[in-house]
């Protein structure tokens, strides 16, 4: 019995042995299948812009590798397969802006520098422009390029001429730009908000002021005045000459340097002349009396409009009228027009018959005959109205007003006795 039990179980143990050795061998059978399908498979690498991404396939094309990495792709996005090497580079699309010539554009790129993108869209550097950020900067997303237009340009400053390269705008932005300050006088050939281009001349007209102070001499007049106290044909120094002085400012206007014009601003007298007065006698013997009053009515029979005649402190005008006066001053006399309706110094409307006069010499206002020595020339009846700075210098005793220039220019300057009448 124990015999029998032994060989069963010798041979129950040998069907167990057998079982295990076919289920080792349909495990090993499967693991080494497995294993052959794993070592057939490929590693493909995804690079999906800063990370990478590792997935084993046995067959892989574009579309599973993404599907099994759980890569998504936008709209914008490019993803690029490389089967030689099983890679997978994703490019993501952004936004880029460019901001040149007053307008501002956006476009996608993937990749590349800001002169790529410039390139990409249309947009020309001169030779002396400028981009922020620099031409060379790698695209990122939301990047804003600028684009400063610049070109070359001359500035004449006075007599320097130099050249610039400045940013493309108005005159007074460049010279912002070059630190170029104008004066409140100075001048430009361009006007402030003209447009500089490449080429532009800029010139610069530098204006500066001088004022120049002078001391001159004022000369004293002569003066003639008839006494009775003299015999006629005789005459004497009453009053001796002195000259004056007077302090003349003018102010020089300088152009780049050059004198270009020169005003007198003031005249300050600082001593007045003192003119000096002769006595001309005129006092008659009695055989000349007698002589003079026979001749008196030839004379004034053959007195015309071009003479004048006087007897002691009465005149005979160009009309044959007898005159009274009080004072004769001889001395030289000019002439002077002015637009119409011109006002004199005393506000009257100047013309013909008003003459200019030194007040402190001729009152204004005093009425006057004037004509010359002889008697050749007259300008007639007058009033002392207006001045001048020939008249306050002491260069003219009186200063005759005519219509036209033309008159003045036959008046020209001669001597004149200016009768005062009252």
């Amino acid at each position: 019995m124990t015999d029998k039990l032994s060989l069963f179980d010798r041979i129950h143990s040998k069907r167990r042995f057998k079982r295990v050795i076919i289920l080792s061998m349909m495990f090993l059978i499967f693991l080494s299948g497995v294993i052959s399908v794993n070592a057939m498979g490929r590693d493909c690498i995804i690079i999906d812009s800063d990370s990478t991404t590792i997935v084993k396939m046995i067959n892989p094309d574009l579309e599973s590798i993404l599907n099994k990495a759980d890569i998504q792709l936008g709209p914008n996005d490019v993803a690029i397969f490389n089967d030689k090497e099983a890679t997978v580079t994703i490019k993501r699309g952004f936004n880029v802006t460019v901001n040149c010539d007053n307008h501002s554009s956006t476009a996608i790129f993937h990749d590349g520098n800001v002169g790529y993108a410039l390139s990409e869209m249309g947009v020309t550097l001169g030779q002396y422009d400028k981009t922020s950020p620099d031409i060379n900067t790698a695209l990122s997303p939301d990047l804003t390029i600028t684009v400063n237009r610049y070109c070359q340009i001359a500035i004449k400053d006075s007599s320097t001429v130099k050249t610039h390269i400045v940013p493309v705008g108005t005159v007074k932005d460049c010279l912002q730009y070059l630190n170029i300050t104008l004066g409140a006088d100075d001048t430009m050939n361009l006007k402030e908000t003209d447009i500089v281009a490449e080429g532009t001349t800029i010139e610069i007209n530098r204006i500066g002021y001088h004022e120049s102070v002078v001391k001159e001499k004022i000369p004293y007049s002569t003066i003639k005045m008839e006494s009775d106290d003299l015999p006629l044909g005789t005459s004497q120094v009453d009053t001796q000459g002195v000259d004056g002085e007077q302090v003349i400012t003018t102010l020089e206007t300088y152009v780049n340097g050059t004198l270009t014009d020169t005003q007198v601003i003031s005249k300050v007298v600082t001593i007045q002349p003192v003119n000096e007065i002769i006595l001309v006698g005129t006092k008659e013997t009695a055989a000349k009396k007698n002589t003079s009053s026979a001749s008196q009515s030839s004379t004034q029979s053959n007195n015309s409009n071009s003479s004048a005649n006087v007897y002691g402190n009465v005149l005979i005008d160009h009309n044959g009228n007898e005159v009274s006066y009080q004072s004769m001053l001889t001395g030289s006399a000019t002439a002077y027009t002015s637009e119409p309706g011109a006002i004199t110094s005393t506000g009257r409307v100047a013309q013909f018959g008003y003459v200019a006069v030194n007040p402190s010499i001729i009152p204004y206002g005093s009425k006057l005959y004037i004509c010359s020595p002889d008697g050749s020339f007259v300008y007639g009846y007058a009033i002392a109205a207006d001045t001048g700075g020939a008249l306050m210098d002491g260069s003219a005793l009186v200063d005759c007003y005519y219509p036209s220039m033309q008159e003045c220019v036959n008046f020209g300057r001669r001597q004149m006795c200016i009768y005062i009448l009252g």
